[in-house]
């Protein structure tokens, strides 16, 4: 801008001094040759500084453009950018409502959560008083269970008269064997009465129990076959009663399954030749195993 000044002022005062170097009034007489040189050569002079002002006013003109286009540019940037900062802020206040929102639902959820503790220890509470209740029912169900049993022994061992003075009993009986003999065993609840025999119409509970495991091996129920398999839903279930409406026979069928001791993984074979092979690869520092006859 002060180039700009300078440069009209210039331009002023070389309008003033010209006219004096171009012309001249009738009354006027004409100057020295001395004066004119002098004259002439301020007026190159003064040409020579408007050229240099004109150079400025254009290089001003053209900065003055670029400054100017530059803030155009920079006003609309501006512009862009305060629309980018009403966004965000737009963005800010919305994420703001909802995690106002979100601590709104954690606060509730966090009341259920402990809620729901508070209704799974009152449970939990009932549940462990229900199964001492439990235990109770079931001691005194045994013991009532242990009275009946005993006075059916005794109902079932005294004489029952006809009205013909005829003794009737009318019993059944039970066979179960064990395959292979040292497998298992079967409980019967309740026991045969003496003699092995039950009265006729008798539900007994038979219950397969498998032998305890060994070092290397193990046992495990496989099915009930016989007579009485015919009667089962289900011939694979450890647990069955009979309908003792007849004398009745059958076989609890045992299985024993092999393992590697020496594994945390407990691998499995089908027999002890299967086992001590794999002992003498993987464990061959190890004693191997003889098989043991069950009986």
């Amino acid at each position: 801008m002060k180039t700009l000044i300078k440069v009209l002022v210039a331009i002023a005062l070389v309008a003033m001094l010209i006219p004096g170097f171009t012309g001249c009034t009738e009354n006027q007489s004409k100057p020295p040759e001395a004066d004119d040189s002098a004259l002439l050569a301020e007026n190159t002079s003064l040409k020579t500084q408007l050229a240099e002002l004109q150079a400025d006013l254009t290089t001003t003109r053209a900065n003055y453009d670029t400054v100017l286009a530059e803030s155009t540019s920079s006003k609309t940037q501006l512009a862009e950018l305060q629309a980018d900062l009403t966004t965000a802020r737009a963005n800010y206040d919305t994420v703001l409502a909802e995690s106002t929102s979100s601590k709104t639902q954690l606060a509730e959820l966090q009341a259920d959560l402990t809620t729901a503790q508070a209704n799974y220890d009152t449970v939990l509470a009932e549940s462990t008083s229900s199964k001492t209740h439990l235990a109770e029912l079931q001691s005194a169900l045994t013991t009532a269970q242990a009275i009946y049993d005993a006075l059916k022994v005794e109902y079932d061992a005294s004489p029952a008269q006809d009205e013909g003075g005829i003794t009737i009993a009318i019993v059944t009986s039970l066979s179960i064997t064990v395959n292979p003999s040292g497998g298992g065993s079967v409980i019967q609840h309740p026991a045969p009465m003496s003699g092995g025999t039950y009265s006729i119409g008798a539900k007994v509970i038979l219950t397969a129990v498998p032998s305890p495991d060994t070092n290397c091996a193990s046992w495990s129920f496989i099915s009930w076959t016989g007579e009485i398999a015919s009667y089962f839903p289900s011939p694979t279930s450890p647990v069955v009663t009979v309908n003792m409406d007849g004398n009745r026979s059958g076989t609890a069928n045992f299985e024993m399954t092999w393992f590697c001791p020496y594994c945390d993984a407990r691998p499995t074979f089908d027999n002890i030749e299967e086992l001590n092979a794999h002992i003498r690869s993987e464990h061959p520092d190890e004693p191997e195993f003889i098989e043991v006859v069950w009986k």
